[in-house]
């Protein structure tokens, strides 16, 4: 506190990088805050001049000789290279000037690190400043020096790095076999076909993730080739030349690599794209009470089964412990009009006998032609009965229904088609689906009028 001279006081406090000053004066109190100071913005000059990072892509000549020249010029444009990667290289803006760079191979039997083998060439003052996946060391160097360092042993480690990246390359070809078992292992786990993986959706999936894993090895082998030319370019005696005219010679394997890289880029954009438009065109509605017991909003209301109107719809413990909500969803799918899947779990009070439970899960699938009913419908029905055994489905003659095929022993099924109209049901309850297959031509009916 410190008196004034004008009888007043003052009351020195401060709060984070901004003092202030209170006078208390006549009962009131008088706040005075300074102005606050003015920054130094980054990009002015001074000290806290910004540091500018730009990622460039390595130039076409990516030999030892083509990247030093290159790495030596950007220092004489005044970007400094901090570290290097596959593809390209992170520079550092700074101060202009003449600057040396060396690619050295790395020794892949040393259990060492890039930063201590680099140790070996501070003698001939090289400095370390980055590496290529841990095979290619890139030292650098300010003015000329008057010695310099000579690898006797360089040609050795390049053929064993050399074998090294073939062993990758070999690797990613084998993923390419995997990715064929993969494929047919989800369709094996799906127990229905193809046609069937499409329209539910899955197989967006599928082609967008070997899509993308494609395109991504593909780039690993681009990279590894880069490297090994690299690797190659550092040996004795290279002839550039030679390895020029034997890269024109491989212009069959260029043609097989970019149509490989077409057909992935071509999975990845249809299974994007599937699943893009299926997400756009979902419209789901959720059921719940007596209200949504309607034919519209179920496609075919559990109640109308159980002929009970006074049944709701309700929450479900169905599968590991997790609430199950009756709802319906609708969407656009692949080689299909519209694919409706509703699942509905009723409710009855009963009085003292308790409640009365049930469960109907409808599939219904409107495809763009009537040709691919028929195998449509038989691969739903191995899917849903692989894991019933021996049990055989009763076909039931229909006058409706092109095909009718139904499964009242325990979980009860029902499979139709008809036209370009696919239909199945699931039902847990204590009523028989053979006593409503007239409810389920109705529905049908109602859908194709639509």
């Amino acid at each position: 506190m410190e008196n004034k001279t004008d009888g007043l006081f003052s009351i020195n406090s401060f709060v984070p990088e901004r003092p202030k000053t209170v006078w208390i004066a006549g009962g009131k109190t008088h706040a005075y805050f300074p102005p606050r100071p003015k920054l130094k913005h980054f990009g002015m000059e001074g000290k806290m001049e910004r540091i500018k990072k730009v990622r460039i892509k390595y130039p076409s000549s990516f030999t030892q000789e083509g990247l030093e020249k290159w790495f030596a010029q950007k220092a004489a444009e005044g970007l400094i290279v901090i570290r290097t990667g596959d593809g390209s290289a992170l520079f550092e803006k700074g101060k202009a000037g003449a600057r040396e760079y060396r690619l050295t191979p790395m020794d892949p039997g040393s259990p060492k690190g890039p930063k201590e083998q680099a140790e070996v060439y501070r003698e001939a003052g090289w400095q370390y400043v980055s590496n290529i996946r841990r095979m290619v060391l890139l030292l650098e160097r300010e003015g000329p020096y008057p010695v310099d360092f000579y690898l006797a042993e360089k040609d050795e480690m390049c053929a064993l790095l050399q074998k090294k990246l073939n062993g990758q390359m070999t690797g990613i070809w084998i993923s390419y076999l995997l990715y064929l078992f993969w494929f047919w292992f989800i369709v094996w786990m799906n127990r229905g076909g193809l046609l069937l993986l499409t329209v539910q959706g899955m197989m967006g999936v599928i082609l967008l993730a070997m899509g993308a894993c494609g395109l991504i090895q593909m780039n690993s082998q681009r990279n590894i080739r880069r490297l090994s030319g690299l690797i190659g370019s550092m040996i004795s005696g290279h002839d550039m030349q030679e390895r020029e005219r034997r890269g024109r010679r491989t212009a069959g394997g260029l043609w097989m690599r970019r149509s490989l890289g077409a057909v992935f880029l071509l999975l990845a954009v249809m299974g994007g794209g599937s699943m893009l438009l299926s997400a756009a065109t979902c419209r789901r509605v959720i059921l719940e009470g007596r209200i949504a017991g309607t034919e519209e909003a179920s496609l075919l209301p559990l109640s109308q089964i159980e002929e009970e109107e006074e049944m709701e719809f309700s929450r479900n413990p169905y599968l590991n412990g997790k609430v199950r909500r009756s709802e319906a969803v609708s969407r656009w799918r692949p080689f299909t009009r519209r694919t409706v899947e509703v699942t509905q779990y009723g409710s009855l009070d009963c009085g003292e006998r308790g409640n009365r439970n049930s469960t109907l899960t409808l599939e219904y699938y409107e495809l763009s032609t009537p040709k691919l009913s028929y195998r449509l419908l038989g691969e739903l029905r191995r899917k849903h009965m692989r894991g019933h055994g021996q049990v055989e489905m009763e076909r039931v003659e229909s006058s409706f229904f092109d095909a009718l095929y139904l499964q009242e022993e325990g979980l009860q099924y029902l499979f139709a088609c008809r036209g370009s109209q696919v239909l199945c049901a699931s039902y847990s309850g204590d009523e028989s689906l053979a006593e409503h297959i007239d409810a389920f031509e109705d529905a049908l009916r109602r859908l194709e009028e639509e």
